[in-house]
């Protein structure tokens, strides 16, 4: 959390002083660093969704059986309070040896969300593996549990829920993970909630990433998968809920395919695949689909790479993306035509995936993400901090990582006469000096090895950073500045992990209403 206003006489002086005048451009993506929850049972990933049905996104913890015997598989609820914070986790045991992939759905109609995932019991003398179904009870709990799927011979590695026969009823499809290859499971449910199994096909190899669409235009989901060995398969939905085998799909490129979505990216009413891929240093390939099942590559972007989630993360109605690499969220601004280009990044470290929902009723996607290994068991929820249209301020970009990965600048206040505004630095070196640069004019040059976003006009020096590497400067609004005012803001301080011994945030420049 950035520290409380603090009084600071010269950014007033600052902004009383000098004349220019610029329009306001496009807000960027900011994100502030995550505020942790720990939890004491390991997790393996967190879906969001309003459970007790209060208009405000709560959390729930996919179960993980990592740990076991010294934990037995737990999932837990942290219910949302609509400012972008969240109660207390309720906890929830289940008696099984492991368990894992949780996805929130509606099962029953009712219309209260539910939970499923997938459990295992390496009990004697023969292994048990089923799905697990929780009912909820629409006020955050969970009281009905329902199994389905009971084998002693199919390892249940995850568990989809969706639609398969267009009868409006939520059915599971369900990917068995047993050595060498893995094989999918249709379960369709009729009128009184009861499941049929449908056997499925087996896969050419073990998936390392999925998602269902209809891609082939029958209405029917179809299933993508992308193959650690290399290449992309399509197993195509049948009208009964079952697959069809699988077939390579022609893309034109090659390489180690991981994460994959689908996403109407381009507004054509067909279903588009952004697929991440991890060879020549990461690369994140967009397909354009053509409604037809055929997909042509439309843009590589290098330098990126990892676990891919999409949503609304600004206010231009195209759809962004939140790639997690080895220690940093990558945003992606998305075009609206299928292409998309590096903002930013937040240093998460070993944070992983990303569940998007908007957590603070801002209208901006914000973040939670998980961390278990050993005795480490946390989630991070990480705000969208986007400033909204008609704001005074845009990001700029252009930070320089350090120590803690990318220092992140933040602005806020109304610029009305006598009013709080604060510029603050987060992410930071700890106890660092840093110098806030400010500027009349936008410079964009080289500098350190970054880019030094003001022309600077003034220097503040000896900023003192604290224990989590922030600071505030914060004071009233100044009399006398005149509509359309513009000054540019970025700090700066040394740092002994940055590639020249010197880190930035980003930008921000900052126009009076």
């Amino acid at each position: 959390m950035l520290r409380p206003f603090i009084a600071c006489a010269p950014v007033s002086r600052v902004l009383a002083v000098a004349l220019g005048l610029a329009a306001t451009p496009a807000a960027q993506i900011v994100f502030e660093p995550p505020v942790v929850t720990s939890l004491d049972h390991p997790l393996n990933g967190v879906c969001a969704a309003d459970l007790d049905l209060d208009g405000n996104v709560d959390l729930i913890t996919a179960p993980s059986g990592a740990g076991y015997p010294y934990y037995l598989p737990e999932f837990s609820v942290m219910l949302g309070q609509g400012d972008g914070t969240f109660g207390a986790p309720a906890d929830y045991e289940l008696v099984w040896d492991y368990a894992g992939s949780g996805v929130v759905a509606d099962l029953n109609g009712d219309p209260y969300p539910d939970f499923v995932y997938v459990v295992h019991t390496d009990g004697m003398p023969i292994p048990y593996h089923s799905v697990q179904l929780r009912y909820g009870a629409g006020d955050g709990t969970f009281p009905a549990l329902k199994s389905i799927g009971g084998s002693q011979t199919e390892y249940y590695g995850g568990v989809v829920p969706i639609d398969l026969t267009g009868d409006g009823k939520v059915d599971l499809v369900v990917l068995s993970v047993p050595f060498f290859s893995a094989k999918l499971h249709s379960f369709i449910v009729d009128a009184n909630g009861e499941y049929t199994h449908v056997d499925g096909p087996t896969l050419n190899g073990i998936p390392s990433g999925y998602a269902l669409g209809d891609v082939n235009g029958d209405t029917l989901p179809d299933f993508v998968m992308t193959k650690p060995s290399s290449g992309i398969d399509l197993a195509p939905g049948q009208p009964d809920g079952h697959f069809g085998a699988p077939h390579a799909l022609a893309l034109g490129v090659s390489g180690t395919f991981g994460s994959v979505v689908l996403h109407d990216l381009d507004g054509d009413g067909s279903l588009d695949m952004v697929v991440s891929e991890s060879t020549s240093g990461g690369r994140l390939d967009t397909f354009l689909g053509d409604g037809l099942g055929h997909f042509v590559l439309l843009q590589a972007l290098p330098g990126q790479n990892g676990s891919i989630a999409a949503g609304q993360l600004d206010a231009d109605g195209n759809l962004d993306l939140l790639v997690k690499g080895q220690d940093a969220l990558r945003v992606l601004r998305g075009a609206g035509d299928g292409t998309f280009s590096f903002v930013t990044g937040v240093t998460v470290g070993t944070f992983g995936g990303a569940a998007l929902a908007d957590f603070d009723n801002d209208g901006f996607d914000d973040a939670a993400m998980v961390q278990s290994s050993g005795v480490i068991h946390k989630i991070g929820v990480i705000h969208n901090a986007t400033y909204p249209p008609g704001s005074p301020f845009s990001d700029l970009g252009n930070a320089l990582p350090g120590s803690k990965g990318y220092p992140i600048q933040l602005a806020d206040g109304a610029l009305q006469v006598g009013t709080p505004v604060s510029i603050a630095l987060a992410n930071g070196l700890p106890l660092a000096a840093a110098t806030l640069v400010l500027g009349l004019s936008q410079a964009n040059l080289p500098f350190k090895g970054g880019v030094m976003v003001p022309a600077p006009s003034v220097l503040i020096d000896g900023l003192l950073l604290d224990a989590s590497g922030a600071t505030t400067l914060a004071g009233p609004w100044p009399p006398g500045v005149p509509s359309g005012f513009t000054f540019y803001t970025q700090f700066w301080f040394k740092d002994p992990a940055a590639p020249t011994h010197a880190a930035s945030s980003t930008g921000v420049r900052v126009v009076a209403p």
